[in-house]
């Protein structure tokens, strides 16, 4: 008896074995056919070049890539030659991916709508969208500074978005081709950089081996935002209301450090913009500050409002400040973001009707405070 049960244990040990072998076999086929499915359908000619590189020693630390396919489309659809921008009133747009206008056509984003808009009211306007995805109000004053000097700037548009004050290490350094050598004037809160920022860098380092696979590239191209949504310090609770506050997929870093005018990085913010407006004083242009809200914010109950420090800042400053939270919240709420078409929750980017939203706004704001000058 004690045989015949040890051969059926043994029989159904093997069987279980085999099962389970076969199992891991059935799961690493998949994998590898999702792999070879992602290579693909993937465009080569757009995932293998990349969208931003490094600049050597330009004070703003990266830029477009030349070669990548949308940066030359985008070339082909505008005409920026010297020969027109010298007899065009010009409005250079500084900020990042909002303005640059990822999720949506090129087109479609609001300083190409903001043309098109003051096209049809004048014969000789320019915009140019200089905004670049990841720059932070560090990058666009050293860009600004940078520039063509040849082109001629009657307008600077910088486009603030809440995640502008976020550590720039996080912010820019996800791939193996990190920035370094990064000015610490690039930071916003350099103690919270080494407190809180460093270990996440670490871990990060250690998750790199995954970009060796499409698959992996495609898992983290989304698992920062999910995981950050899922994190009891990207809330707080007011009056009894749970209330998101992370302002990046990248850190539970909380939109009520923008609402405390003596935080550091709200300090940091009037540093670079007080540096930006001096140098377009210096080229006889205005500056206006775009305030880009969350999609969150939409509710007309939340509790979190840095646009009211903005306010104060551009009173104190002499500066013209546009705050586009009352009329996203009029004309759409949450429908002008982008939403899931990105594969999460995406608080940040605008949908074309956002767009639009924000070009009508921005066209009105500027002949309301007659900034439209001839040249």
């Amino acid at each position: 008896m004690d045989t015949v049960a040890m051969r059926m244990r043994g029989t159904i040990s093997t069987r279980a074995y085999v099962n389970l072998l076969l199992a891991l076999i059935g799961v690493g086929v998949a994998l590898l056919i999702l792999e070879i499915g992602l290579r693909l359908t993937r465009d080569s000619s757009s995932t293998d070049i990349p969208l931003h590189v490094t600049c050597g020693d330009c004070p703003y630390l990266y830029e477009l890539n030349p070669d990548h396919p949308d940066v030359r489309e985008r070339e082909l659809l505008t005409d920026t030659s010297p020969e027109r921008l010298r007899s065009t009133f010009n409005v250079m747009v500084l900020g990042d991916s909002v303005a640059y206008g990822v999720g949506v056509p090129f087109e479609d984003a609001f300083p190409q709508r903001l043309e098109d808009l003051l096209a049809s009211q004048y014969d000789d306007v320019a915009v140019l969208n200089s905004a670049v995805s990841g720059y932070t109000p560090y990058n666009q004053l050293q860009q600004y500074v940078s520039r063509d000097r040849d082109l001629p700037v009657d307008l600077v548009v910088v486009a603030f978005a809440m995640n502008d004050i976020v550590d720039p290490e996080l912010h820019w350094n996800y791939t193996e081709d990190a920035i370094e050598n990064i000015p610490m004037e690039a930071y916003p809160n350099f103690r919270y950089h080494e407190e809180h920022v460093v270990p996440i860098l670490e871990a990060r380092r250690q998750q790199r081996e995954q970009g060796s696979t499409e698959l992996g590239r495609l898992v983290r191209s989304a698992i920062s935002v999910k995981n950050i949504t899922d994190h009891d310090a990207s809330y707080t609770v007011v009056d009894g209301r749970r209330w998101p506050t992370y302002i990046t997929g990248e850190d539970t870093i909380s939109i009520e450090v923008l609402t405390d005018y003596d935080s550091p990085e709200w300090m940091w913010l009037r540093g670079m913009y007080d540096r930006l407006a001096d140098e377009a004083a210096k080229d006889g242009a205005r500056l206006v500050i775009v305030v880009l809200p969350l999609a969150y914010q939409m509710d007309a109950e939340y509790p979190f409002l840095p646009q009211s420090l903005f306010a104060r800042y551009c009173e104190e400053r002499s500066l013209m400040c546009l705050d586009l939270l009352p009329a996203f919240r009029e004309r759409g709420g949450e429908a002008l973001f982008i939403g899931e078409r990105l594969g999460y929750i995406d608080i940040w980017h605008l949908s074309e009707r956002g767009h639009d939203v924000a070009a009508a706004e921005l066209s009105a704001f500027l002949e309301q405070h007659d900034l439209m000058g001839r040249r």
